[in-house]
């Protein structure tokens, strides 16, 4: 059975910057009663459940827990998004990890993967990044989540744990 899946990673945050996002997130963010604030490392997908289960936890035990640093905002397409600046490297290699074997066909490959956190629409990145500060947390786990409506429900957690091949 095919399920419209993706990957996302839950930052780990300090409890005070959890919060300032969350609150602008309820304020500007139509999303934000589905899901709370990660990063999208796989977008949504249909594919079997099973097909992709190996190949995100080999991921994840290939990568270390990957500490982050959000300093500015941007905005596109009428979104705004917070962007990881240290840790923006890491976490791109962690999405293009993922896009091996069975998701390669769903790479998308008109569009430059930027690691980001969106937190509104319609809103100025300044105004936000400059109430929110910087912004530092570290993503330790994947996990594999199932978006279909009404709310976006984790199936499967995987520990980011370093181990190497």
């Amino acid at each position: 059975m095919a399920h419209v899946l993706a990957v996302v990673a839950y930052p780990a945050l300090d409890e005070q910057d959890r919060r300032a996002i969350e609150e602008i997130r309820s304020l500007r963010d139509p999303q934000a009663r589905r899901i709370a604030a990660h990063f999208t490392l796989v977008f949504p997908i249909q594919a079997p459940l099973e097909e992709v289960e190996a190949e995100i936890a080999a991921a994840a035990a290939e990568t270390s827990p990957i500490a982050f640093t959000v300093r500015r905002g941007e905005a596109a397409d009428g979104h705004v998004f917070l962007v990881a600046d240290e840790g923006r490297d890491e976490i791109a290699r962690l999405h293009d990890r993922l896009y091996v074997g069975v998701l390669k066909p769903h790479r998308r490959t008109d569009l430059p993967y930027v690691p980001h956190i969106t937190v509104g629409t319609n809103a100025d990145p300044d105004e936000l990044t400059a109430t929110l500060g910087v912004i530092r947390g570290t993503i330790t786990h994947l996990d594999l989540v199932d978006v279909s409506p009404p709310r976006v429900r984790t199936i499967e957690r995987y520990a980011l744990s370093g181990a190497k091949p």
